[in-house]
């Protein structure tokens, strides 16, 4: 497709650069579109929105809870479901806000903020040095016993904050540093998909023991 840049009507020429920059811009988007139903400025139906919108939803939702009902078990909080509680609206709480601050001031992508799966099996490696979990609590436990277990508990999730906290500041130095840059060369698919498929594998005793309790949590 040819352009010719015309002077019509006495027009500047700033304005048929513009013109014409913007029927190029049109064109690379249409090509980059190829065969995709939709392109990076299209707006889809009302209803397809509102579809794709509850399928991320039903998709967010199965991952986000997920996540503090596999750790809840390596963490020692046996049947405590106010501790349960807890960290499960800690996550959703934090989801939500880390997605309103990237999609405000951050870089703007239009996906949801959610935990993630890669600290699962290192939280798994790293609390199994610290032993078996106690037994559950009888019925009749004394207030020092409650204390005593929402303390195993917390310190736990401390010691895994602390380590993510080091970790956070090894993935920035990569990042400001330019390495990664560097080892995406010799980093391919071949490494990264065993990568993720390794720790697909680490979940899934605890995933089926957890769907096994319950068919309709299991289902979403």
């Amino acid at each position: 497709m040819e352009y010719k840049e015309t002077n019509v009507d006495g027009g500047s020429m700033d304005d048929e650069h513009e013109t014409t920059g913007k029927l190029k811009a049109k064109v690379i988007l249409e090509n980059l579109k190829g065969d995709l139903s939709y392109g990076i400025q299209d707006v889809p139906p009302i209803s397809t929105c509102m579809f794709l919108g509850f399928q991320q939803y039903l998709t967010m939702f199965g991952a986000t809870l997920a996540l503090p009902l596999l750790l809840s078990t390596v963490f020692c909080m046996n049947n405590d479901l106010v501790a349960l509680s807890e960290l499960i609206s800690t996550i959703f709480f934090v989801s939500g806000m880390v997605t309103v601050l990237q999609t405000t001031f951050g870089c703007r992508l239009p996906i949801v903020q959610g935990g993630t799966f890669v600290f699962v099996a290192p939280t798994m490696a790293i609390l199994s040095l610290r032993g078996e979990c106690p037994q559950p609590l009888p019925e009749n436990a004394t207030q020092y016993e409650f204390d005593t277990a929402t303390e195993i508990w917390q310190s736990r999730i401390r010691e895994i904050q602390g380590a993510i906290a080091v970790s956070s500041i090894v993935q920035v130095v990569i990042g400001f540093s330019g390495i990664l840059g560097l080892l995406m060369r010799y980093i391919g698919p071949l490494c990264i998909a065993p990568t993720i498929a390794l720790i697909g594998l680490s979940l899934v005793e605890p995933a089926t023991y957890l769907s096994g309790q319950h068919w309709g949590i299991s289902l979403l």
